[in-house]
């Protein structure tokens, strides 16, 4: 009998206040059914895409998550093989290296992710002020000193996925994305998904958060048009690339059109986006990924990590 799971795209978000996260961190999981063939139900998690939004409070009007439901919701799943997460899963080595840059948070110097991440960990809760769609959320501004262009420095892999600096905090902001998607990680440790930073350290047995891309995923799999401004050519392109591979996917007529008319501001296409990271999960189960390192050294990419998309190197 083949063996039952789960496999996980998410849109991520790192907004400040509760509703606003809830708005922008989509999750969208496909179930296995047997080698080479999965389907994308309207029903478990996926429920929060078709349901009304007309609900009696903010929570039941919201499509997404916030980040401490995510993950209550993900710790209490074994059956969750693999979630690939659109935010930076690491920081430049060079600034975890970096004297100043520890000091300016009272620290010293992190040297490993590990350190940074369980700084980042302790000093942000995965809680909110109030239980309004206004609360706030605990321990972001413990990070203010490190808003700074300075720190708006590429990791190798960014380089290869043409992709932002984790900390850049203007325009496309990756600084909030990037602190509180990490705390997701390290609370997400202990049910058993492992970010997957050096691809030479997969083990078959492992189950996996993998770092995405959607603008690479597309890229990778050889669609040329601008994604943002194309969100259902760009879903149509990837289910093509899966079955030109071999692999099925069967998409719930509901979900698709949320995949392809949801937004969380203008041009923000956040259901194909997190359908990206879906197809990107699905690869990676199915060997047919690729690991964007520029060439990184292993000493790098143990503390930097990498993008993965979809492809085959």
């Amino acid at each position: 009998m083949t063996e039952a799971f789960q496999l996980i795209g998410c849109d991520f978000g790192g907004s400040a206040r509760a509703g606003e996260q809830a708005k922008k961190i989509i999750l969208i999981e496909a179930s296995r059914l047997e080698d080479g063939c999965y389907r994308i139900n309207p029903t478990g998690r996926n429920e929060r895409l078709v349901r009304e939004a007309s609900g009696s409070t903010w929570r039941e009007r919201r499509r997404g998550w916030t980040a401490d439901e995510l993950v209550a919701s993900l710790l209490a799943d074994s059956n969750v093989n693999v979630v690939a997460f659109d935010f930076p899963f690491s920081i430049p080595l060079q600034l975890l290296k970096s004297e100043p840059f520890a000091a300016a948070v009272d620290q010293p110097t992190f040297q490993t992710r590990n350190q940074w991440t369980r700084f980042i960990s302790q000093s942000l809760r995965l809680e909110f002020s109030t239980d309004k769609a206004s609360g706030k959320l605990n321990g972001l501004s413990s990070f203010a000193p490190w808003r700074s262009r300075e720190n708006w420095i590429k990791r190798r892999t960014d380089v290869a996925a043409r992709s932002q600096p984790s900390l850049k905090d203007l325009y496309q902001s990756t600084f909030n994305m990037t602190l509180v998607g990490n705390a997701v990680l390290s609370a997400l440790r202990p049910g058993g998904l492992t970010p997957l930073l050096n691809p030479s350290r997969r083990k078959t047995s492992q189950r996996y958060a993998l770092e995405a891309y959607p603008g690479a995923a597309a890229r990778s799999m050889g669609f040329r048009g601008a994604y943002k401004q194309q969100p259902g050519e760009v879903i149509e392109h990837a289910c093509d690339w899966l079955a030109e591979q071999g692999v099925q996917l069967r998409i719930d007529d509901s979900v698709r059109l949320f995949c392809e008319t949801y937004e969380s501001g203008p041009n923000d296409h956040d259901g194909a986006d997190a359908f990206l990271c879906l197809v990107t999960a699905i690869a990676f189960h199915e060997g047919l990924v690729s690991f964007l390192t520029d060439g990184a050294p292993q000493a790098t990419l143990n503390q930097e990590g990498c993008i993965v998309v979809p492809g085959i190197d």
